[in-house]
């Protein structure tokens, strides 16, 4: 059923209005409740890394490392065609466990190049971890919350702890 040329009135200044396309009000959607005909089809021939699924998967690796990296503001000028070289002899070894292959830097101080990246075994990145200097945020995150910190310093803030006891604020 089409409502093209429905004329309604509009209930708050009650003027004729006219309704475009689709169906009346209180008939259900002919697609609602049923999923759509394209879930869970996939189509290789758009895929940016082409049609292969391990190229898939790598590429999609690929994206969330470089992401990473640039959150973390680390430098990252590693090509795709670099990255797959490396990883693809490891695309059915990759993960999180100690024997999963990941992209690692021989050098943690240097950036993302080249020739600094190769793939290693997740054990040794657990080990470089352990042995480099700490660091849970990312620059801009540190320096975020070290500018809170002076701040509320300023205004004489001294912790969670004791804010039930000072009376300035009641």
């Amino acid at each position: 059923m089409t409502t093209a040329g429905r004329i309604c009135y509009n209930k708050y200044n009650m003027t004729k209005t006219r309704k475009k396309g689709g169906p009346a009000k209180g008939t259900p959607s002919p697609l609602k409740g049923r999923p759509s005909p394209l879930r869970g089809r996939q189509f290789p021939h758009l895929w940016a890394s082409g049609p292969d699924p391990d190229h898939h998967r790598l590429w999609r690796r690929f994206l969330l490392a470089r992401n990473q990296a640039r959150y973390w503001g680390q430098a990252w000028s590693v090509s795709w065609e670099t990255y797959r070289d490396i990883m693809l002899p490891h695309v059915n070894n990759l993960g999180r466990g100690l024997d999963s292959y990941n992209l690692i830097r021989r050098d943690r101080t240097q950036p993302w190049t080249e020739a600094n990246v190769m793939a290693a075994p997740r054990k040794t990145v657990v080990e470089q971890q352990k042995a480099g200097p700490r660091t849970y945020l990312p620059p801009h995150e540190r320096a975020r919350r070290k500018e809170a910190m002076a701040k509320y310093k300023q205004m004489g803030y001294k912790g969670k702890r004791y804010r039930r006891y000072d009376t300035d604020n009641d």
